[in-house]
């Protein structure tokens, strides 16, 4: 019959979901102070009004604020539910009965404050990247348009919100109120230009300038105006440098120089070395590896085009996107994409090591697939040029991430998706050095399981790996290569998981388990017994003869060609 106000979920599972997302994205997405949403909750639960509850906020809720509680608990049971199994059967529902309040509340000035407005649009819109819905798009901009009609975008406060401060539309005019809102469209401004860059949309802010130039001290206050920062500039990379045919080199010299200022400049509490160092507590270290997830993707954002174009280049192929005589300069970057994937993985190695990863994390899924992908490119160049070939680190690298797609794919159809995609293109890169056995790969998996390498068909060289890898790398929006700036609530119709998974990533042909023609005669061979009439001695002859003594098939086929 689904949740209303008189039939709520239990109690002890409301307060798991809600202490769940603060301890989880509620640090690094801000879109309401706790002490709003649990004040809700108490009014909820409790008979009589409490306290602390915002301005307007009854037992007898609105549907803005009813709408707000349900969401916020539906995102937090994404992190409660792996260990939690009451939790996973409500999530669902909490989830479509406070969209549906939601929805009912767009339109009704009346109903609700801004807070509970803007807060329920972004968190509804979190809830859909998890899912992989394409409409989170919708609800992004509903909550900028709303912050954006009352000023909030804006450095200083004018005197229209001067008068809204004042306590009109259920806000407080205190400073931390204040803050508390640049917050908010703080982490709207990162959530865009992020979301922009992952699936390919033109973003809808254009405010590189907007965030406050002032220096924080704060943790949370410097966390939300360097992801702003950050969420910006994805989102220009995304209409400057990935959505034209061509751009402009000096446009990625930028670029790529406010990126490095951008972490140059982290405060000591924001750096990766805080994280890994266990200074920050676990909800800010959480926050610190995600941002710096979001940090190397830009780099790998604003030069994944130059590397494949770079790639093309060594196999003989013309690819004009870079105006000018650049050449030294996109082998220099391209040496950058592929250090930024490689930091990528290890960031993603440690986030899933430590358990922080939660298994329908779009930010981490992709990050492990990017990063998968480009070093699995880099080794393919290297093998396919020079002959080298990958080392037990490079294994050891791509291997976490790997686990960490396997890990979310028990209930992610976008990771299983990916992690089918990669494991073909690691098989036969890994499987021509003998040192990489079954044995060492279970060595690698923290849950023990081994996976068997596949001995496959003589077709599938490692050009036509590479050939493979770039067409992954060249459509990553869902199977597309173009950047949009169409709404796509205008567009009508689309299939589930559109612009993350739609089309499917193309897939290399199946393994094939059979056994290579020296492994067959080999086969054959140790088939053979010795007869019942032999004595020993001639048993211990026959069996010495039985053993094949060729180490390769490359020997076996040169002694075919001696004999011929």
């Amino acid at each position: 019959t689904g949740f209303n106000r008189k039939n709520l979920p239990p109690r002890h599972v409301m307060s798991r979901c809600l202490v769940s997302f603060f301890r989880g994205y509620g640090v690094f997405y801000f879109f309401l102070p706790d002490i709003h949403t649990m004040s809700l909750y108490r009014a909820a639960y409790s008979p009589e009004e409490d306290e602390l509850s915002p301005i307007g906020a009854t037992p007898n809720m609105s549907n803005s604020e009813f709408s707000l509680l349900l969401l916020t608990a539906a995102v937090g049971a994404l992190y409660a539910e792996d260990c939690d199994a009451p939790v996973k059967h409500i999530r669902q529902e909490l989830y479509a009965v406070g969209k549906y309040h939601l929805d009912v509340a767009v339109g009704n000035i009346r109903d609700g404050t801004v807070a509970m407005s803007v807060g329920n649009g972004a968190t509804a819109a979190l809830y859909m990247i998890f899912e992989k819905d394409i409409l989170a798009r919708k609800y992004i901009e509903q909550a900028i348009h709303l912050t954006q009609k009352k000023g909030f975008h804006m450095i200083n406060s004018s005197s229209k919100i001067r008068g809204l401060m004042n306590g009109s539309d259920g806000v407080n005019g205190t400073g931390g109120e204040w803050e508390a809102w640049r917050r908010v469209w703080r982490s709207l401004v990162f959530l865009d230009g992020w979301l922009s860059a992952s699936v390919g949309y033109h973003p809808a802010t254009d405010t590189i300038d907007s965030y406050d130039p002032r220096t924080f001290n704060e943790i949370d206050q410097g966390l939300h105006a360097e992801m702003a920062k950050l969420g910006a500039l994805m989102g220009a990379i995304t209409r400057d440098i990935c959505a034209p045919k061509t751009f402009e080199m000096s446009q990625v010299r930028e670029y790529n120089g406010q990126l490095k200022t951008w972490h140059d400049n982290l405060p000591d509490y924001l750096k990766l070395s805080e994280a890994l160092d266990f200074k920050s507590d676990s909800a800010h270290r959480t926050s610190i590896l995600l941002t710096h997830c979001a940090y190397l993707g830009s780099l790998i954002l604003l030069t994944r085009r130059i590397l494949i174009a770079q790639t093309k280049s060594l196999r003989g192929e013309t690819q004009e996107i870079v105006f000018g005589d650049v050449d030294h300069e996109m082998v220099k970057l391209s040496h950058d994409c592929i250090y930024a994937a490689r930091q990528l993985a290890t960031v993603v190695g440690i986030f899933f090591t430590e358990g922080r990863l939660v298994r329908k994390c779009w930010l981490g899924i992709q990050s492990a697939f990017t990063s998968c992908l480009i070093i699995f490119l880099e080794l393919s160049v290297l093998r396919r040029q020079y002959n080298v070939r990958p080392q037990l680190a490079d294994l050891e690298l791509v291997s976490r991430c790997m686990y960490a797609l396997e890990y979310c794919a028990s209930v992610d159809t976008v990771a299983k998706s990916f992690f089918t995609t990669l494991v073909p293109i690691r098989n036969i890169i890994f499987a021509s050095t003998p040192e990489f056995t079954g044995t060492m790969e279970s060595q690698l998996n923290p849950h023990g399981q081994s996976t068997r390498i596949p001995q496959y068909r003589g077709d599938l060289t490692i050009d036509f790996v590479l050939t493979h890898i770039l067409g992954c790398l060249e459509s990553p929006y869902g199977g597309d290569h173009n950047v949009v700036n169409e709404s796509p609530y205008n567009l009508g119709n689309f299939p589930v998981n559109w612009r993350f998974l739609n089309p499917n990533p193309p897939k290399l042909p199946s393994p094939t388990f059979t056994s290579s023609p020296l492994a067959q005669l080999q086969s054959r061979h140790s088939s053979r017994r010795p007869s019942h009439d032999c004595d020993d001695r001639d048993a211990s002859t026959h069996g010495r003869r039985r053993k094949m003594p060729f180490k390769s098939m490359e020997e076996y086929e040169n002694f075919l060609r001696r004999v011929a």
